[in-house]
């Protein structure tokens, strides 16, 4: 799928990408990049809505300027531990 060159440049940080736009702009297919952030070495989405989830273009720069080194010692760790069957799983973003 061929994605028209977009400019990104002007949004805000916290402007919130979908995925195309973000397989475009990294040039990774969408297996890696979910790979990527299950290893936590890729910005993890956020949810837009109960169907829907982006990616902050500020966490796209960032990985962008420098992957090998993601998530970035500024990053925020968000930590969450679901109940699930009376087993709780710990994941860590």
């Amino acid at each position: 799928m061929n994605i028209p060159y977009r400019d990104f440049s002007s949004l805000p940080p916290e402007a919130v990408l979908r995925l195309p736009d973000v397989l475009a702009l990294v040039g990774l297919s969408r297996a890696s990049v979910y790979a990527k952030v299950a290893e936590h070495r890729f910005p993890a989405p956020i949810k837009l809505t109960q169907h829907a989830s982006g990616w902050r273009i500020g966490d796209i720069r960032a990985w962008l300027a420098d992957p090998t080194s993601w998530p970035p010692d500024t990053a925020p760790t968000v930590s969450w531990t679901p109940e699930l069957d009376g087993q709780k799983r710990e994941f860590g973003y």
